[in-house]
């Protein structure tokens, strides 16, 4: 408050402002001195920067003695020490000096001592300087806030201390880097004097600081041969594709990424690196360049085979389909074997992509067993998939064919599903016994 809004504006500027404990004294003194140093009135006083101000905060939430308070005792032992300085000896204290007429000022070029009237008014620039500094010291303020709350975050910066996992299970390893915010990477390697699956060393070491989603590597001794990873950088997909075939690895493509410079369809980075251990048949997740103006053929391997055009054809993709029929062992009749070009390639929009669909496991040719044994014919009928049936017909005694096939259905030559029956008539000696005829004399 005050006279009117220049006093108030005055105050604002050059008045302390009340300390937060004066309002509330439950307000820690070394909170305190740093609201009360954000607020003063002289720059110096201030904190020099936000970092600054983020260090004493830092001091403050663990509970150190703050730069602020540390500086405000200074101030108040300083100030004191000068209001209790003793008078010297031989001074003279204003009452006892002897009042002086002091002489009458002429006025220059008579100019007249008499003043306008005062106009209580607050020039518009000195309201706007006074708002800017509130608002700059709460800016400041929060700031220090932001700053001291990103440095002391857990998950901010490097401030995670890597723990030793040397000697634990591999799963428990992971599981507690994982919960750290770090990301735990395998390095399976044989080590025989290490039991199965245990950590016998780790990069970075123990108590290294580190930020969160930071790699760590884990050798461990696997329960199995572990495959290297090759490289896959340069390579195609489908060329990728062929070299993690051989070597026990699938692909799998995590995403494409325009590139006027590098290729489409080639390999930019992949993750597990070059030269690192794998399971076997394990992923290998590359980013593959998607060159310029084209698009991703999806994977439709299993899918339906109505499902696969559909989505295939659809805009913006919008392929011409070649559908192609091919029996298979391992994908039901009906579902798509594969499309060509493969899954997660780029190629150009309306592009013609071959999709290969199941007709299903491949038909058996059923060969001619007229003629052998039966139970030799029964035996390569079984191994080609087929299951037999016998049935026999009697022959007499002393003939050839006893013992062997005489007939087959289906016919020899005959395509049919595996599984399928194959009945076969087998030759099977009379042994019915004549009686023997008695001649009367």
């Amino acid at each position: 408050s005050g006279e009117n809004a220049i006093a108030i504006a005055y105050k604002q500027v050059h008045d302390m402002p009340v300390a937060l404990r004066t309002r509330n004294p439950e307000v820690s003194p070394e909170f305190n001195a740093i609201v009360m140093k954000c607020l003063a009135k002289d720059p110096e006083r201030r904190y020099a920067s936000a970092l600054a101000l983020s260090d004493d905060l830092r001091r403050f939430g663990d509970g150190k003695e703050v730069a602020a308070l540390t500086e405000e005792r200074k101030a108040s032992a300083s100030a004191a020490a000068t209001s209790q300085l003793p008078i010297t000896e031989g001074a003279t204290s204003a009452d006892e000096q002897p009042t002086t007429v002091l002489p009458t000022t002429s006025q220059r070029g008579g100019r007249s001592a008499t003043y306008p009237p005062y106009d209580d008014v607050v020039p518009r620039r000195t309201a706007a300087w006074v708002f800017g500094s509130v608002v700059s010291i709460l800016a400041l303020i929060a700031v220090g806030l932001f700053a001291f709350r990103a440095l002391t975050d857990e998950n901010a910066g490097a401030n995670i201390v890597v723990p030793s996992v040397v000697g634990m299970n591999i799963e428990e390893a992971k599981s507690l880097l994982i919960d750290l915010g770090l990301v735990p990477i395998e390095d399976p390697r044989v080590r025989d004097d290490v039991p199965n699956d245990v950590v016998y060393e780790q990069t970075p070491p123990a108590e290294t600081a580190a930020a969160q989603g930071d790699n760590v590597i884990l050798l461990f001794n696997p329960g199995f041969v572990p495959v290297e990873v090759p490289n896959l950088v340069g390579l195609s997909v489908e060329e990728a594709t062929n070299v993690l075939k051989a070597a026990g690895l699938r692909l799998v493509v995590n995403e494409f990424i325009a590139s006027t410079e590098i290729p489409a369809n080639q390999i930019i980075v992949q993750t597990p690196a070059v030269g690192l251990g794998a399971r076997p048949n394990s992923v290998v997740t590359v980013d593959v360049s998607g060159g310029t103006n084209t698009v991703r053929v999806p994977d439709v391997i299993g899918d339906e085979q109505n499902a696969a055009v559909k989505l295939l054809s659809a805009t913006p993709l919008n392929f011409v389909i070649d559908l192609r029929p091919e029996a298979s062992d391992v994908i039901e009749a009906g579902r798509v074997i594969r499309t060509e070009p493969l899954g997660d390639t780029a190629v150009p929009p309306g592009s013609v992509i071959i999709v290969v669909v199941s007709t299903g496991k491949p038909q058996v040719v059923v060969p001619n067993v007229v003629g052998n044994d039966g139970a030799a014919a029964a035996s390569s009928l079984t191994s080609l998939g087929l299951t037999v049936q016998v049935s026999e017909q009697v022959l007499p005694a002393g003939d050839v064919n006893v013992g062997k096939v005489i007939a087959q259905t289906p016919a020899a030559g005959a395509s049919v599903a595996p599984g399928s029956a194959v009945t076969i008539v087998v030759g099977k000696a009379d042994t019915t016994i004549v009686p023997a005829t008695t001649t009367v004399p």
